[in-house]
């Protein structure tokens, strides 16, 4: 990979997923859930990319939406991490090579991201998992996340995999 293109790459599309989520799409509201993208990026990354990778993308994307949350330091880049790498394990099972069970594969990691938090929450005290809202995030951040499920595999494949003849030789050694 060249790795010129993956440091310029790599925080663009952090910094715009990140940017996007707390000025635009997080200021939507359906049924009082706000649609998590930092979520699906991190899951399509990990499904694309690996665990290792999935889990290094899911902590820088935590700490940088840490910045602007006020739940405990570290929560989001907790969670982004253990979501990272479990999408990564996905990976065994060749999913990327079939984009409709990719496209899915995020919404579904997206929905266990999300009951991650909650259940992460709940052992601080923060919040109360057994609520109705439970079932209305995990339902809106998974079918946002399938929704927009496209672009952000297309983004995480344009900036963590080498393109052009690199990328054929690459795979032959």
């Amino acid at each position: 990979m060249n790795s010129r293109l993956f440091f310029i790459r790599l925080p663009l599309l952090l910094i715009t997923v990140v940017v996007l989520q707390h000025s635009g799409v997080g200021g939507l509201s359906i049924s009082g859930v706000h649609p998590d993208i930092i979520m699906g990026l991190v899951c399509a990354t990990g499904i694309v990319a690996g665990r290792e990778k999935g889990a290094l993308i899911g902590f820088l994307a935590g700490i940088l939406a840490d910045s602007f949350l006020v739940t405990p330091y570290g929560l989001s880049a907790l969670i982004y991490t253990v979501v990272g790498y479990l999408s990564g394990e996905l990976e065994r099972f060749e999913l990327a090579d079939s984009r409709i069970v990719s496209f899915l594969a995020v919404g579904a990691m997206s929905g266990v991201g999300v009951v991650l938090f909650y259940g992460t929450e709940f052992v601080l005290g923060i919040h109360n998992p057994l609520s109705h809202q439970l079932l209305a995030e995990v339902s809106v951040v998974s079918l946002l996340n399938v929704v927009i499920s496209p672009i952000l595999v297309f983004a995480a494949r344009f900036s963590l995999k080498p393109s052009g003849v690199d990328s054929r030789f690459e795979s032959r050694r």
